[in-house]
């Protein structure tokens, strides 16, 4: 199968990333480390007897060992989501103002509920519609400030979509449900999965049965392609989904949903999610029923069957037309060791990602509020190899808490391959672009710079439309995507003073620069144009002091193609620190607003109100 390419492409954007020695910081020492090795990043979850988060652990507390060789602890970090009692209303813009500011930011994980409905029935216990209908009801008691956003993997080109980009905003994500339409799989169905290996023991030895076998043959031979082209759809999908994770630092939890799990290579697991901080929590939306359903549609409409009669295919029979025990036996033992199987293959993906598989036929909304809890407050653990062999073989980790009796999870190895296979990889910790990170489609909004926007279009709706695209706006990767006619949006920013860092020059003025970035999306992630407005200043002190209280202007215009549905995420990057800030927003939200008429000469665009 052709490898597939997802949807929610990242901006190529003219931003060096960086390559120089990694810096890390032990926050109890107070210092800095400044290295050319590299190091491996391991997130922990520790929790007490309760199953509830243990906070306020120390470096000192943590004991890690690689391949049983004891490692020093080079960088520790403290993350955990917000107190709900310190939550705050958030305050109400005008429309057409946006700010990525939140006084219920939260320093934890971010949260992908990846419903799968490749691996997923229609009907019954574990269908599509339970599935949403159990993450409605875990929507009605979320963790209050967790970032979560909302994947289908589908048996529609393109295998991954993006329903919803991270948000807190409840509303947001119940919408997203709701707008997810159940879709039948041709490659999953209950029945051939749970069952197929039985098939090949059904009346293999009884007299007579050459042509029935040849059947079964075919049927099984058939059933193994199925199989082989659905573990390739889901690990290309998977794969497109780490890859878009990995572009966001920190860590994230995944929680996939399906109706069975396909077996996938352990090196590709390892390779695909742990090393990009990315944990996988498998959740059995069928679970595990003790009881066998019919093979035969047939038998089970036929009242006169008897209930024994429903756990057979019509081949398990002998050759007088009664019912052969010998094959029904065979048929009970494939099925519980088939469940057996495939629950420890959920298991196992589960453990080598750091995260913790779900088996519930009852509803397990409960469940997931509570791994999800537990899944954002997280210690990470950095440390330099002592064996700097990078060979490509595998590194087990192990880590304990001294004297405590703690329940640990955590990812159990990775494999040591060479650095510049890993360029993006926390892995190895390389120093990443963060601003492509920032800029991509549906991603959390960026912090570490606080601004603020307000968009609106940059003529009246009556004006004519211009059919090239104007100068000062790029097309996407793919120009054939942007098609005029197009229509100007302007876009005056302030970017708050406090959260840049200028510095001092010896001649007692402050220097800094900022690039500013627009990309505007269409409904499947793709890039159609973008923008950007390189700005240098060089201030005195007492325009400093002034941009320090009310903050520096900028200003962009962006072309967006006037037919189709966009989002804009724009964003600010400061080049010394690579210190970045973002937001998105949909742009059929400000389409009906009033133009404005606004300088084009970047810093000294108005703010917005």
């Amino acid at each position: 199968m052709p490898r597939r390419l997802i949807a929610m492409a990242v901006v190529s954007l003219s931003v060096a990333a960086s390559t120089s020695a990694q810096q890390s910081q032990v926050p109890e020492s107070g210092y800095t480390l400044t290295t050319n090795a590299h190091l491996v990043v391991v997130d922990v979850i520790v929790t007490d007897r309760n199953n509830q988060p243990v906070l306020n652990l120390k470096p000192s507390d943590f004991s890690v060992t690689e391949n049983r060789a004891p490692q020093q602890i080079e960088r520790f970090e403290e993350h955990a989501v917000m107190d709900p009692k310190t939550a705050t209303e958030e305050p109400r813009l005008p429309p057409g103002v946006f700010t990525n500011f939140s006084r219920g930011a939260s320093n934890g994980a971010l949260n992908v509920l990846l419903i799968d409905m490749l691996n997923m029935s229609l009907k019954g216990t574990g269908s599509q519609e339970y599935v949403r209908s159990e993450i409605r009801r875990y929507l009605q008691h979320a963790v209050p400030g967790a970032s979560t956003a909302i994947f289908v993997l589908s048996n529609k080109e393109p295998h991954l979509q993006l329903k919803q980009g991270f948000t807190s905003d409840l509303s947001l994500l119940n919408a997203a449900i709701d707008a997810t339409k159940s879709e039948t799989s041709t490659l999953f169905s209950a029945e051939s999965e749970l069952y197929q290996d039985e098939t090949a023991l059904n009346n293999a030895n009884h007299p007579g049965a050459d042509e029935r076998r040849s059947v079964e043959d075919s049927g099984a031979n058939q059933g193994g392609v199925v199989a082989h082209i659905r573990v390739q759809s889901t690990l290309g999908a998977l794969s497109d989904l780490s890859q878009y994770l990995s572009g966001l630092r920190g860590r994230k939890n995944v929680i996939w949903f399906a109706g069975s799990f396909p077996g996938l290579p352990d090196g590709a697991l390892y390779r695909l999610f742990s090393r990009n901080q990315i944990a996988i929590y498998p959740v059995v939306a069928r679970g595990f029923e003790s009881n066998m359903p019919p093979l035969d549609p047939a038998i089970a409409k036929d009242p006169s069957a008897e209930k024994s009669d429903l756990h057979m295919s019509p081949v398990n029979t002998v050759s007088g037309g009664g019912r052969d025990p010998g094959a029904e036996s065979k048929y009970e033992t494939a099925f519980f060791e088939n469940a057996v199987r495939e629950q420890e293959n959920v298991r196992h993906i589960a453990e080598q990602t750091g995260g913790k598989a779900l088996f519930d036929n009852n509803g397990f909304s409960e469940a997931i509020e509570r791994d999800i809890r537990n899944g954002s407050n997280y210690y990470t653990l950095s440390y330099i190899p002592t064996d700097a062999k990078y060979d490509g073989s595998f590194r087990a980790i192990d880590i304990q808490v001294k004297g405590k009796e703690y329940g640990l999870t955590f990812r159990r190895g990775y494999y040591a391959e060479k650095p510049n296979q890993n360029h993006h990889s926390p892995e190895f910790a390389d120093a990443s672009d963060a601003m492509r990170g920032a800029m991509m489609h549906g991603a959390p909004d960026a912090t570490q710079i606080i601004l603020k926007a307000r968009v609106v279009p940059a003529a009246p709706a009556s004006a004519p439309s211009e059919k090239k695209l104007p100068t000062g706006t790029t097309a996407g990767p793919d120009p054939s995507l942007s098609r005029g006619p197009y229509r100007d949006y302007a876009i005056d920013m302030t970017v708050m003073g406090r959260t840049l860092k200028f510095a001092k020059t010896s001649e007692g003025r402050y220097h800094g620069e900022i690039n500013c970035y627009a990309v505007a999306f269409d409904v499947n992630g793709r890039a159609i144009t973008s923008t950007n407005e390189k700005i240098r200043v060089d201030l005195p002190d007492d325009v400093y002091a002034q941009t320090q209280r009310s903050g520096l202007p900028a200003h962009l215009q962006i072309a967006v193609p006037e037919k189709g549905e966009y989002y804009l995420r724009v964003g600010v990057h400061e080049a010394v620190t690579d210190r970045v800030g973002a937001l998105e927003f949909p742009l059929n939200s400000v389409k009906a607003l009033a133009p404005t008429v606004a300088s084009s000469a970047p810093g000294t665009a108005a703010q917005p109100n």
